[in-house]
């Protein structure tokens, strides 16, 4: 069963990219529950190619899953599921370091007032899956187009990397597990929960309307000022 696989975690000072390395392992072959760690990133990457800064402190790790789910969605589905529940997982590990008031920036984001705390990028390798989760621990790192965070500003003190990562690794294979046995519906309203926006007036692939909730897709829903809703996916 899942929660009893052995997990082969590889730790590196450095890397272009955990999320790349992971893909490479497993296209060679690795087993479910290869996980990748590295202190710093030269090329880390978030979604729609953006650039992540990776400055030594925070934390870097991709894992690689093999979803095998009993309705069989298409990938597409898995993929927008997925990218919530794993925000939602890191959201349940903050909260046990006492970080609180943390909402979901669909799809993939994690804030705290403005600012972002960690990330979520979610890439396939034919029909399975690449998990990378970057979590601003010791370091607020500059980005261009939104405010950062980390929990040393939050709380005034460093804090312990690996009991941060091990914290988001055993929270993020509760919430997989979940999902794998009961689904996403079981997950859905936790995830809404959390969400950042929800009916207020956002802009998203150049529409503008209220943000009405997410779909079993994971999909955002948009009502634009026409009362035509639209449906969005994070793919």
């Amino acid at each position: 069963m899942l929660y009893r696989m052995k997990l082969a975690i590889h730790h590196f000072e450095t890397l272009s990219s955990t999320n790349d390395l992971c893909i490479h392992y497993a296209n060679e072959g690795a087993d479910e529950g290869t996980i990748i760690i590295a202190d710093t990133q030269t090329k880390g990457k978030g979604r729609q190619g953006r650039i992540w800064e990776a400055p030594i402190g925070n934390l870097y790790t991709s894992l690689f899953i093999t979803p095998q789910l009993h309705e069989n969605p298409p990938l597409v589905k898995m993929y927008g599921q997925l990218a919530l529940i794993t925000g939602l997982s890191i959201i349940k590990a903050l909260e046990t370091l006492n970080v609180k008031n943390i909402q979901l920036k669909w799809p993939n984001d994690g804030i705290v007032g403005t600012k972002k705390i960690f990330g979520v990028l979610i890439e396939c390798v034919d029909d399975d899956v690449v998990v990378g989760i970057g979590v601003n621990v010791n370091n607020a790192p500059s980005l261009s187009d939104r405010e950062t965070t980390s929990l040393k500003e939050l709380f005034g003190k460093e804090y312990d990397i690996t009991e941060v990562f091990h914290a988001v690794l055993k929270s993020f294979w509760q919430t997989y597990r979940q999902w794998l046995t009961e689904g996403f519906a079981s997950l859905q309203k936790e995830c809404s929960k959390h969400l950042l926006g929800l009916e207020k007036t956002i802009t998203i692939n150049n529409l503008t309307g209220v943000f009405k909730g997410i779909t079993d897709t994971g999909a955002l829903l948009l009502m634009t000022p026409d009362d035509i809703t639209h449906t969005i996916s994070s793919s």
